[in-house]
């Protein structure tokens, strides 16, 4: 077993510890626009449309429309594109498709530009109070995702030293179960590798992460 082939063993094994640890605290993804306060504009993805609040929160015509002015509401709604309410007969009809669109691009410019005055150009009170919630509760997770982040890189970095030290007590100043059984079983297996003694994994912990160490060192051979 040389020491190219242990080094990939281990740097696999670190790869999984991490991600491990990584797992456990990442959020679910929910598409939140990004802004250029520090952040990647690269990942600017389009914000959670709020449309069916605006929708609700406008006064919907009296007269029924027809299945062709549905339809061309319902395209101008999707695509943020007025010239669809262009084409609804219904006067009424196009008159609130133009002013539903209008609120949807506001809404959705405000969450994109992180700018709370384009909140002012919805046509409702109740819209523009609801679009400077909406903002709040964007920042308050961009600033959330940015703090799981930043104990994910600690936790990675602190990963890395405990294995390069050898050290399994050390691997008890993790903070998460999944990084810790990680990092027991990357410095055991690294160990009963170098010694070529299988013998070594009889020190995890557990039964299970002793299986794992027992594994790698197959893998070894």
């Amino acid at each position: 077993m040389n020491r190219k082939t242990i080094f990939t063993l281990s740097a696999i094994l670190l790869t999984a510890a991490i991600l491990t640890g990584c797992q456990e605290e990442t959020p679910i993804q929910q598409g939140i626009p990004q802004t250029n306060s520090g952040k990647n504009i690269n990942s600017i993805k389009e914000p959670v449309d709020k449309n069916q609040n605006a929708t609700q929160s406008l006064v919907t015509p009296s007269t029924p429309a027809s299945e062709a002015d549905k339809a061309a509401f319902e395209g101008a709604l999707q695509l943020k594109d007025k010239l669809f309410c262009e084409k609804i007969i219904d006067a009424k009809y196009k008159a609130y498709c133009l002013k539903t669109v209008n609120s949807s691009i506001a809404n959705s410019n405000a969450q994109i530009t992180d700018n709370s005055t384009d909140c002012d150009k919805l046509s409702t009170a109740d819209l523009q109070s609801a679009c400077k919630i909406n903002l709040e509760v964007q920042k308050a997770r961009e600033q959330k995702e940015l703090e799981i982040q930043k104990a994910n890189e600690d936790r990675s970095a602190l990963l890395t030293e405990i294995i390069a030290s050898g050290s399994v007590q050390e691997c008890s100043k993790l903070d998460t179960e999944g990084s810790k059984a990680s990092c027991e079983t990357t410095i055991l297996s690294n160990k009963a590798i170098m010694a070529k003694d299988s013998a070594i994994c009889s020190q995890a912990s557990s039964e299970k992460l002793k299986n794992a160490c027992l594994e790698a060192f197959e893998l070894s051979s």
